[in-house]
């Protein structure tokens, strides 16, 4: 039986703007009975399946009856076909996203890309070794516990590729990741890998790789909107999130957005988001949102 400390003030966590009610994105620590099949799939997702305890039967494409056992993982790409048994009653992480969270470039998936060349694959785990199962035993604490803030969800998946990146191998990582690997180029995933970065259309065409008319046609086609407008209500969006988090002064998400003056992001704010900044901010009082 699961025994962790209750956050303090759970209530105030609960009811926080960034508490994660999605259950089907970020960490998850549940236990799946044996001969019980885990079937909350999604075509939009990513998934990583820690095993802490028990056993697991995969079928996964052309693999059929995979087992997995404890202390290993696996990982499962969007739109795959697949399905978990419970072989023995499994107690699990799962991990379910659509974008990875961004890191640097050194710590890209795209990055393995090159060595996909000749690349003979093979569906199967890898063993969870230390410093992962020290990052999966915090983990389930803070998620036994009650706290499901995203952004520990975030941080969470960012320390996962850290841990990844330095103790892995390229070629298990390549095997792991295959499948996600050789999508990681499409034209969305390139989006919103690096979106963030770019101020202009034209520097986010730069980035991913295209002409400007050809990613305007591309964009279109993919978004149903023409990237200018995209990108202005994405970063309205960031901006609003920043100003709700009160413990960052609003000079740091000046200088954070690029923006000259206070006067300037005030009519900013007030053009794209509704309101002033210190309006906006002050709005979120006691769990009260605008």
């Amino acid at each position: 039986m699961r025994q962790a400390k209750r956050v303090n003030y759970l209530d105030e966590h609960l009811n926080c703007l960034f508490y994660n009610g999605n259950p089907e994105i970020g960490f998850r620590h549940l236990t799946l009975q044996k001969g019980k099949t885990w079937c909350e799939l999604s075509a939009k997702n990513n998934y990583f399946f820690f095993l802490l305890e028990g056993a697991l039967i995969v079928d996964f494409n052309e693999c059929v009856g995979y087992e997995v056992g404890k202390g290993e993982m696996i990982y499962l790409p969007r739109s795959a076909d697949f399905k978990i048994f419970a072989k023995e009653s499994a107690d699990l992480i799962i991990l379910s996203y659509g974008i990875p969270v961004q890191l640097c470039d050194k710590l890209s998936l795209s990055q393995l890309g090159a060595f996909i060349t000749d690349f003979k694959y093979e569906f199967k785990s890898l063993d969870i070794r230390v410093p992962l199962d020290t990052f999966l035993k915090l983990l389930v604490k803070y998620l036994d516990s009650g706290m499901s803030c995203q952004h520990m969800h975030e941080l969470k998946q960012k320390e996962l590729f850290l841990i990844l990146r330095a103790y892995y191998s390229k070629e298990e990582k390549v095997n792991f990741f295959y499948h996600s690997i050789a999508a990681s180029l499409t034209f969305k995933d390139k989006v919103m890998g690096v979106y963030l970065e770019a101020r202009t259309v034209q520097e986010l065409a730069d980035k991913c790789g295209y002409g400007l008319k050809t990613f305007q046609r591309l964009f279109y086609s993919c978004f149903s909107e023409v990237p200018s407008k995209w990108l202005m209500k994405q970063k309205a969006q960031h901006v609003k999130a920043r100003l709700l988090d009160r413990d960052i002064p609003i000079k740091v998400i000046l200088d954070e957005f690029g923006f000259s003056t206070y006067a300037n992001f005030c009519n900013y704010c007030k053009r794209y988001v509704g309101d002033t900044p210190r309006n906006i901010r002050e709005s979120v009082t006691l769990g009260f949102r605008k």
